[in-house]
């Protein structure tokens, strides 16, 4: 018993993420043009929290009373909304180009605009 779980125990810590990072360095967008597909399931995990942190720190208004000099609360903010919308350009140029899959400007719409605000109000 102890052996059976031992061995599940090293299926699913070692082996199973040694296949999938086999599977995304064949990933044919590693050699050369197109976005890689651990890159779209990472943009499409993180698109709803960004969108969802970007609202609630304009609807709590965090930079307004922030000192002037407090550069994670006034400049780290921007520059992940920055960065976020940075890497929605890359795949929408890419579904611009192949027409696969949903296109990125409408799935992170809602994280676009969030990131757009927070970017005018920080």
């Amino acid at each position: 018993m102890r052996h059976a779980i031992t061995l599940i125990l090293a299926l699913v810590f070692l082996i199973t993420p040694g296949f999938a990072l086999l599977r995304d360095i064949a990933d044919p967008a590693m050699q050369g043009p197109g976005i890689p597909h651990r890159a779209r399931i990472i943009h499409g995990t993180i698109t709803p929290r960004i969108a969802a942190w970007a609202n609630d720190r304009i609807a709590q208004r965090s930079a307004t009373n922030a000192p002037l000099h407090d550069v994670p609360t006034t400049e780290w903010p921007m520059f992940t909304a920055v960065f976020y919308l940075m890497g929605t350009e890359a795949p929408q140029r890419d579904w611009e180009r192949t027409h696969e899959g949903e296109e990125p400007r409408v799935f992170a719409h809602d994280a676009i605009v969030a990131s757009r605000d927070l970017e005018w109000l920080s």
